[in-house]
């Protein structure tokens, strides 16, 4: 016979997250998510619509969110793209251990400002500070994100991508 293993939606341990979720009981902690400018499905696929559409509905419950776009892409990589996870090196400031003898200072450099926002929101649940460029909350009306930029810097932006996601996650929703 089949085996589940896993949580059972019991209730009071384990939740219907879907249904807590719709009816605003779950903890509202500060959420950072993002996605690659190449990721998995392109700019419309699960990865960045679905980094997109949480970080819409998780700011529309009034939980404090940063949403980014990791697009730059290590000058030792010949593909196009910030392709899916190439951001973690940064993120946790070991591109000299990915990229070895070929990590150069503006890689160095990206991986200490990405490096920096994410120890700011362990610490205080908010990716801001110590000289760093400035990474508003998410709010679907400004629709600014946070893009770690292809030139090594980074800008917070209206999402470029916004309207083309949007009117794709409108058409896959109505077919």
């Amino acid at each position: 016979p089949p085996t589940y293993f896993g949580p059972f939606a019991d209730g009071r341990v384990a939740v219907d997250s879907a249904a807590a979720f719709a009816s605003g009981r779950f903890a509202k902690v500060p959420v950072m998510i993002g996605a690659t400018s190449a990721d998995i499905g392109g700019k419309t696929g699960f990865m960045v619509a679905g980094a997109r559409s949480l970080a819409g509905r998780l700011a529309a419950q009034g939980v404090p969110v940063y949403e980014y776009r990791f697009s730059y892409v290590a000058d030792s990589i010949v593909k196009p793209g910030a392709q899916h996870a190439s951001d973690i090196p940064y993120f946790f400031a070991t591109v000299d251990v990915k990229y070895g003898g070929q990590v150069t200072k503006k890689d160095v450099a990206m991986g200490r400002a990405m490096s920096a926002y994410l120890v700011n929101f362990a610490k205080k649940g908010d990716p801001n500070g110590g000289g760093l460029p400035a990474w508003p909350r998410y709010a679907g009306d400004r629709d600014v994100i946070m893009d770690f930029a292809a030139d090594g810097k980074p800008v917070a932006l209206r999402d470029p991508w916004g309207p083309e996601i949007d009117a794709t996650t409108v058409a896959q929703a109505t077919h």
